[in-house]
């Protein structure tokens, strides 16, 4: 295989990727000025809410956390993970991903 094809290649997936992260900024503006959209994105963060709760809620998943250095049970204090959750997703809101995230509570 031509390694000059292969980093063409490589170039143009690169260039379609970054624009479609342009564009994600704009969308989620977008989202939340239309009142279909915006109950949709709600909807689909309380049911993210819902399903993450009952995750964390698992013993094996605790464990499994613990286990790996990532625990996250509410007995060992602010959770390991809790610090480096919300660095990343402040990161994802600066980067226009997805809608309005809700405030993480402990």
């Amino acid at each position: 295989m031509d390694p000059v094809a292969s980093v063409m290649g490589i170039k143009a997936v690169l260039e379609i990727t970054s624009r479609r992260l342009a564009f994600l900024k704009f969308l989620r503006g977008a989202v939340l000025r239309d009142p279909a959209l915006r109950a949709s994105a709600n909807t689909w963060w309380e049911r993210q809410d819902v399903t993450g709760q009952w995750i964390r809620e698992d013993e094996t998943v605790q464990r499994t956390a613990e286990t790996l250095g990532s625990g996250f049970n509410e007995a060992m204090g602010e959770a390991k993970l809790l610090p480096r959750l919300k660095e990343i997703v402040g990161q994802l809101k600066t980067a226009g991903l997805g809608p309005p995230l809700p405030p993480l509570t402990k």
